[in-house]
């Protein structure tokens, strides 16, 4: 009995203290303000500067973290909205560090906030 609420204690500690840390650079080449990542404010992130933001877990596609954000640069509002074509490949991760390159990708004419790997 002690055995197996020892094992519970461990793998409920293990399971709060996982985390996903997301480390962002801002390479837009402009300052954005009011940053949101996955409905976490950040605020302000300046050119060529890096932000963390940690999650308990994170969607991942492929190995690749789903990462919306939202932000503004200048008077224009940039966000990227997350949606999937296949769900074939979707995990949950709980621990893990990625390092992202925040940039403004055009789509179609207009522009949006991603969080690409280069």
């Amino acid at each position: 009995m002690k055995l197996i609420y020892f094992t519970s204690i461990i793998l409920f500690s293990t399971i709060l203290n996982a985390q996903v840390k997301i480390l962002l650079k801002n390479n837009t080449g402009e300052r954005i303000d009011s940053l949101t990542v996955e409905n976490i404010f950040l605020g302000t992130i300046e050119k060529d500067s890096t932000k963390t933001v940690s999650f308990q877990s994170i969607s991942c596609d492929s190995g690749n973290p789903i990462i919306a954000l939202s932000g503004n640069i200048g008077l224009k509002k940039y966000k990227k909205e997350n949606f999937l074509f296949c769900g074939t490949f979707l995990k949950t991760v709980t621990e893990a560090e990625y390092k992202r390159n925040i940039i403004l990708l055009p789509i179609n004419g207009n522009n949006i906030l991603i969080a690409s790997e280069k």
